[in-house]
């Protein structure tokens, strides 16, 4: 059962986020259906100040928000689901050296009926990382993945890199508008970040501990449905690592993960498809950005 306590601590972040920012763009018949919102949870977080629109009798709210209140409140959902595969591919990365997958990419066309082939293609940075493509029928894409796995380990931190970790600790995972994420001074403020955002911020926490730090980016290639996602590399002993403090705490924080077995250090091996340092689209139709499906096994 969802404590009352809790369901405010959730509401009160949302509301860290300006309203500005917010489409009210979801039924409440769909927060039910969907997102699998109780009634009685939604009426306890309205009661604690939830934002929401009205369309005549109907209530409306921003489908952001209504994400963040299933991943904050562990209710049974796809986005919840997502997070719970996206640990369990650092688990499957941990127990082999060497990780193969198949990564299914597919998206429609953006304006069916035009003239000519469909101009669908995998955007550089994605070919130039797979082992092997195979061009399917219409916008899919069979491509061969494969990244280096192996049983846990832990970097070696100095003084700066804990601090950075502190840094990582302080924040609370939340879906932020697109509009905010490579904004450090709304992140610090509100303690509020998302994978994306996170990175972005503890780059720049990093740099001024005089770290070497840089953003990476690619696909986590967790099962059935890939994620999109952003982590840090460092420079330790004279080479590059992956690092992601953040998200390791924020899996541990939440329970998905064994906090004690996955430490802000530890490398998450296995799952990460690093494509290039900044998010960047994965599919085009022309000069059309697509957000294709990612499917992986």
């Amino acid at each position: 059962m969802t404590s009352d306590e809790s369901v405010a601590v959730v509401v009160e972040r949302i509301n860290r986020v300006p309203d500005r920012f917010r489409a009210y763009t979801e039924p409440q018949e769909r927060v039910t259906r969907f997102y699998r919102i109780p009634p009685e949870l939604l009426t306890g977080l309205l009661d604690h100040g939830l934002p929401h629109a009205r369309d005549g009798d109907r209530l409306l709210f921003d489908r952001r928000d209504l994400k963040n209140v299933v991943l904050r409140l562990s209710v049974r959902s796809p986005q919840h689901t997502a997070l719970r595969s996206m640990a369990e591919a650092l688990e499957h990365g941990s127990r082999h050296a060497v990780v193969r997958r198949t990564l299914n990419v597919t998206a429609g066309c953006p304006a069916p009926g035009h003239e000519g082939d469909c101009d669908v293609t995998l955007a550089a940075p994605v070919r130039a990382a797979a082992r092997e493509i195979t061009r399917m029928a219409g916008g899919h894409y069979q491509i061969a993945v494969e990244v280096p796995g192996g049983p846990a380990e832990l970097l070696d931190f100095g003084p700066a890199h804990w601090q950075l970790v502190e840094a990582a600790a302080a924040l609370e995972f939340h879906r932020v508008p697109y509009h905010v994420i490579a904004d450090v001074g709304f992140t610090a403020e509100t303690g509020l970040a998302d994978c994306r955002s996170a990175t972005r911020y503890l780059v720049h926490v990093g740099r001024r501990l005089g770290l070497d730090v840089r953003p990476a980016a690619g696909i986590h290639l967790s099962r059935p449905f890939a994620n999109t996602h952003c982590w840090l590399e460092l420079r330790i002993g004279g080479e590059w690592r992956t690092a992601d403090p953040f998200f390791n705490l924020v899996l541990g924080r939440w329970g998905i993960v064994d906090g004690a077995a996955w430490p802000a250090n530890r490398v998450p091996k296995g799952a990460f498809w690093h494509l290039t340092e900044l998010l960047e689209p994965v599919m085009h139709h022309g000069d059309t950005i697509l957000r294709p499906s990612l499917l992986v096994r």
